[in-house]
């Protein structure tokens, strides 16, 4: 009795149909490993936590800056998107977006609470899809956060930014 190894470790044949055959976790029969999606309150508290580490990455930045008179804390100008403002936006899209598409394949409050960021076949993301992602994000904050809620109610508990990245976040 021989056993074929090649066909476990053999990545899925992009031409075999709409999951390769495979399912969200990498698996070639979804019965035996099937999908586990973060649930709601999952994804909630690591926002909450990637919000807290973004917030003083973003404070410490421009307190260093600040200290060599390329930065201010004053809030002259509130109506006008400032370096402030940019520099804010991207401190998060490189954060997610380089971690999302790491061996990681999450944030720090993600990996926390044992969740990651994959595309709908199971795989890490590339940067260019964990870009897409950050900034369907703030679509999904657009009307109330409503399409954050979104995901209380797809099968597989995706937001609206993942709907439109074609991302999953499992367990």
């Amino acid at each position: 009795m021989s056993h074929n190894l090649e066909s476990e470790t053999t990545p899925p044949d992009p031409n075999h149909g709409e999951n390769f055959g495979y399912s969200a976790t990498g698996y070639a029969n979804s019965e035996t490993a099937p999908a586990e999606y973060a649930t709601f309150g999952q994804r909630l508290l690591a926002l909450i936590v990637d919000s807290l580490i973004i917030a003083f990455a973003y404070y410490a930045i421009v307190g260093i800056l600040s200290v060599f008179g390329f930065a201010s804390f004053s809030q002259e100008d509130t109506y006008s998107l400032t370096a402030r403002d940019v520099e804010g936006l991207l401190i998060g899209w490189l954060y997610e977006a380089v971690m999302m598409s790491s061996h990681r394949q999450g944030t720090f409050g993600k990996m926390a609470f044992g969740i990651k960021v994959t595309d709908m076949n199971g795989n890490r993301i590339s940067f260019g899809r964990a870009t897409a992602r950050h900034f369907a994000k703030y679509i999904s904050g657009v009307i109330c956060l409503a399409g954050y809620f979104v995901a209380l109610f797809t099968q597989r508990k995706q937001a609206l930014h993942d709907l439109i990245a074609g991302t999953l976040v499992l367990k």
